[in-house]
């Protein structure tokens, strides 16, 4: 498969998958810049998923602040 594609699958939402499959397959972890690429594309993925998690405890902050104010 070209590495386009590939890279394609991880932003699409497969970048644990595609880190994983990395690592025991031991398969392109010398291959620059494709391993930074991925591994950019996992750090988003994780912090997209933290900011999800925390946007309704962020959201409930917030408005608590404006009614103080």
């Amino acid at each position: 498969m070209r590495e386009s594609t590939l890279l394609w699958l991880a932003i699409a939402g497969g970048s644990l998958g595609a880190l994983t499959a990395q690592q025991v397959l031991r398969h392109k972890t010398r291959k620059e810049p494709f391993r930074s690429i991925l591994m950019t594309i996992g750090v988003l993925h994780v912090g997209l998923g933290i900011l999800w998690i925390a946007a309704p405890n962020l959201v409930e902050a917030l408005s608590r602040m404006k009614a103080s104010m």
